[in-house]
């Protein structure tokens, strides 16, 4: 008897042989360490994390449609929701191939989660093992385990995974080809209240990221040389060249935000003032749910105006005048929330330029308001025209 399996701890190891019966079995051991993927492990504030992907935006209106193959994988529908989001604003007309195109066919970003349509998921597999239109995979972990795009240049994990199993299968999309690819990890710090112990110990090593991210698949493991290849923590002790310095030039990927964002516009707010707001956006989110209809799904993933958008508003509305002040601080998801937040606060402090309530476009979409045909009504209808990759397939529903 022959027993296979993919990355393995010992756990899974011993499950395996628990399971077939197996008396002292001829153990095969081949090292999971993928030596041409470079790891990059950032703790970065909440606030920030969206910003992070900035360098991807840039590499995108650089490169287009030859932007290196990217999966970025969040861990819930909201994270993917607003990776999207924060991508399609950003991007504008660039993220379409040709910009002057505005068909969901020609945007260079797409979704995939296990309850989306089958044709949906098949359009996006299909583009990524080619060369489709399609650079810019934004996923849960359904998009892990099973599939094969030999060319993925980055992997980006925009919170941890919750185990190094899981982190390893999704790190694993990257370089199958065997060509040098990079692996990101953003993640802040209550998100580690949610993850294994070993994930917390990888993501808070002070050492080699690579020698603690296989801590429990292969003790064997040691740092890459020359260092700037293995992950950024030996890379900022790299001296590659002998001379007290590293010559790999500094990745994008890895700049930091100031942990505090300078506040050039601040107000002060009683607590009458935010009860008053926080009432007042619970108004508006009930409102938005009335008429929509018990499903697998709650009303908040039809319309997208979450609890934990109202109590990111409340708590930060000492620094809210501006839609791009709603982009940087709060997971706001289109230019009519934004419209309407705004609103809300002018209505609690009086104090919003009259200019930003008539035009809401400025610094959110760029020179034009909506480059998505149906993004901004993902999060404003209760179904309404709502975005075809959002779109679930029937036959995953539990009865």
């Amino acid at each position: 008897m022959l027993a296979l399996t993919d990355t393995a701890d010992k756990d899974t190891e011993r499950t395996v042989v628990t399971i077939l019966i197996m008396r002292n079995p001829v153990k095969l051991f081949v090292s999971p360490n993928r030596t041409n993927l470079r790891l990059s492990v950032n703790k970065v504030p909440r606030t920030e994390m969206l910003k992070q992907l900035d360098w991807l935006v840039t590499l995108v209106k650089q490169y287009g449609k030859d932007t290196p193959k990217t999966i970025i994988f969040g861990d819930i529908l909201y994270a993917v929701a607003s990776v999207m989001n924060y991508l399609m604003m950003s991007l504008g007309a660039n993220a379409f191939h040709p910009n002057t195109s505005k068909k969901r066919q020609d945007c260079l970003l797409g979704i995939f989660h296990s309850p989306s349509l089958k044709e949906y998921k098949d359009r996006l597999l299909t583009s990524f093992k080619g060369d489709g239109v399609k650079r810019i995979a934004i996923a849960t972990t359904a998009l892990g385990m099973g599939v094969n795009f030999p060319n993925v240049r980055y992997i980006v994990l925009f919170g941890p995974a919750r185990s190094l199993l899981d982190f390893h299968q999704q790190a694993g999309r990257a370089g199958r080809d065997g060509q040098p690819s990079v692996v990101v990890v953003y993640y802040y710090g209550q998100q580690l209240a949610h993850g294994e112990d070993d994930v917390r110990t990888f993501l808070k090593a002070t050492g080699c990221h690579r020698v603690a991210s296989y801590s429990t698949l292969d003790s064997s493991t040691i740092p890459l040389l020359p260092s700037h290849d293995c992950c950024n923590c030996c890379a900022a002790v790299c001296l590659c060249n002998g001379a007290n310095k590293c010559t790999s030039p500094e990745k994008p990927f890895e700049k930091r935000s100031p942990e505090e964002t300078v506040l050039t516009h601040s107000r002060n707010v009683s607590d009458n003032q935010r009860d008053f707001l926080k009432g007042a956006l619970s108004e508006m989110e009930a409102s938005m749910s009335c008429g929509v209809g018990k499903g697998v799904f709650s009303s908040t993933t039809f319309h997208g105006f979450s609890q934990e958008l109202i109590t990111d508003v409340v708590a930060k509305c000492d620094r809210l005048f501006t839609v791009d002040d709603l982009k940087t601080c709060v997971p706001v998801f289109s230019k009519n929330h934004a419209l309407r937040i705004l609103e809300i606060l002018n209505e609690v402090f009086d104090d919003i330029d009259e200019c930003t309530l008539t035009d809401p476009v400025n610094n959110f979409y760029g020179d034009e308001e909506c480059f998505f045909p149906g993004l901004d009504e993902l999060f404003t209808s209760s179904y309404g025209d709502f975005l075809e990759d959002f779109s679930v397939d029937p036959d995953t529903i539990p009865e």
